[in-house]
């Protein structure tokens, strides 16, 4: 499973080229191409999380991602801050989703 997959099924969103990217500054080329490869290979891990408003709603994301063939780090579970799971993406970057405890 490709990174733009991922993004674009679970985001949604059109796929654009390097160019119309450049030119929208979505890019910039602040790296030479022949570096780029190498600096996303660093092994560089973090987290984007998802707030949504409900339990069911962690519910019903987690089973769309897993249908899309996701990786699933940690199932839903409750914790601390609220209701939540992780799933990864090909670069190994945590997704969060959660609906707060507060809410």
């Amino acid at each position: 499973m490709t990174r733009l997959y991922v993004y674009k099924t679970i985001l949604g969103g059109d796929d654009f080229d390097a160019l119309t990217a450049e030119r929208y500054g979505w890019i910039n080329g602040a790296l030479p191409d022949v570096e780029l490869d190498g600096f996303a290979d660093i092994g560089v891990a973090g987290e984007v999380a998802f707030s949504v408003a409900e339990k069911t709603l962690v519910e019903s994301t987690y089973q769309a991602w897993l249908a899309k063939g996701l990786s699933i780090l940690q199932t839903p579970v409750e914790m601390d801050f609220g209701y939540t799971f992780v799933a990864l993406d090909p670069d190994g970057h945590r997704l969060r989703v959660f609906a707060s405890s507060d809410a």
